[in-house]
C-alpha cells in the first residue's frame, strides 16, 4: 500500500508538471524544486512529527491492502472511463475521481483492524497537501465539499480495450494528451 501511495504522490506530480510544466522559468522550477523537496524531507527527515505520523499509519495501509485496492482500482477505472467522455467532461470526470477516493479510502478503513481515523487523515490530508494548488488550478468547482461531482455522476465505463494498470500517471497523462490543445 505504501507504494500506493507513492504512486498516488506520483501522478500528483505528474499533474502539477503539467499545470507548471510550460513554465521553465527560474521562478517555475523553483515552485517544482518546493514541491519536490516537501516530499523527500518527510521521508528523509528523520524522526519527525510527518514522518511519525505516516510510520503510524503504515501498518493500517498495509493490513489492509485489499480494501485499499478496491478503491484504487475503482478510481483507475474512473480514469480509463473520463478518458472515454466528451472532452467537455474530460476533465470534470478526472477531478471527481480524486474527490472520490477520499470518501472511499475513510469508508473503507475507518472500520479495518489496526486502523484509526486519525492515520487515514493523516494520509488523506498528505496526498491533499500535495495536490493542492494543482487541483485548485485544473477542477475548478469540481471540488471535495461541491455537489458538482454529484451532479456530474460517474463516468463513462472503461472499454474492454482499456488496460488497467497499477499506476494512474498513465490514465492521467493519457486524459490530459487527448485534449487537441496539449
Amino acid at each position: 500500500m505504501f507504494l500506493k501511495i507513492t504512486s498516488i504522490v506520483a501522478v500528483l506530480l505528474a499533474l502539477w508538471t503539467i499545470a507548471y510544466g510550460q513554465d521553465c522559468s527560474p521562478k517555475g522550477m523553483k515552485r517544482f524544486d518546493i514541491t519536490m523537496a516537501r516530499l523527500v524531507t518527510i521521508a528523509n527527515s528523520g524522526p519527525g512529527k510527518k514522518q511519525d505520523s505516516l510510520l503510524k499509519a503504515t501498518p493500517c495501509l498495509n493490513h489492509n491492502d485489499p480494501l485499499v485496492t478496491k478503491c484504487y482500482t475503482s478510481f483507475i477505472d474512473g480514469l480509463l472511463g473520463a478518458q472515454n467522455a466528451n472532452d467537455t467532461k474530460k476533465i470534470p470526470y478526472l477531478c471527481c475521481e480524486y474527490v472520490r477516493i477520499f470518501p472511499c479510502f475513510d469508508e473503507k478503513l475507518s472500520p479495518a483492524p489496526k486502523c484509526n481515523q486519525k492515520g487515514i487523515d493523516f494520509v488523506s490530508d498528505l496526498i491533499r497537501s500535495i495536490a493542492g494548488n494543482v487541483v485548485d488550478l485544473i477542477c475548478g468547482d469540481y471540488v471535495e465539499g461541491s455537489d458538482k461531482c454529484t451532479h456530474l455522476g460517474p463516468p463513462p465505463k472503461k472499454s474492454k480495450k482499456q488496460r488497467r494498470l497499477k499506476s494512474f500517471a498513465v490514465p492521467v497523462l493519457d486524459l490530459l494528451s487527448s485534449f487537441p490543445e496539449v
